[in-house]
C-alpha cells in the first residue's frame, strides 16, 4: 500500500505542477491578448491622427505653393531693384559731375 500511496501522492503533485503551469499559460495569453487588443486600439488612433495631419498638409499646400512663388517674385524683384539702384547712382553720379563741371563745360562750349 505504502507503494500506492507514494505512487498516488507523486501523481496529485504532478496534477497540482500541471495545474499552476495552465493557470500560469492562461494568464499569460490573457496578458498577451490585452496587450494586442490595446496595441489595435492605438495604431487606431495613430491612423486617426494620421489622416488628420495628412488632410492638414495637403490643405495647406496652396498656401505652400503661394509662398514659393512669392519667394521667387521677391527674389526677382530684389534683382531689379539691385539694377535699378546702380543705374539711379549712376546717373546721381553723372548728374553731380555735370554740375560740378558747369563752368569748365560752358567755356569749352563758349571756347568753340
Amino acid at each position: 500500500m505504502d507503494a500506492n500511496a507514494l505512487i498516488l501522492g507523486q501523481l496529485q503533485a504532478m496534477n497540482a505542477r500541471l495545474d499552476a503551469i495552465q493557470a500560469e499559460g492562461s494568464e499569460r495569453g490573457r496578458l498577451m491578448w490585452k496587450e494586442v487588443n490595446d496595441q489595435g486600439k492605438m495604431l487606431v488612433a495613430i491612423s486617426h491622427r494620421l489622416g488628420a495631419v495628412e488632410k492638414s498638409v495637403a490643405g495647406a499646400q496652396p498656401t505652400l505653393n503661394e509662398v514659393i512663388n512669392l519667394k521667387a517674385r521677391a527674389n526677382g524683384a530684389g534683382w531689379l531693384g539691385k539694377k535699378l539702384l546702380l543705374i539711379g547712382a549712376a546717373l546721381l553720379t553723372a548728374a553731380g559731375w555735370i554740375y560740378s563741371a558747369r563752368d569748365a563745360i560752358w567755356q569749352w562750349f563758349a571756347g568753340r
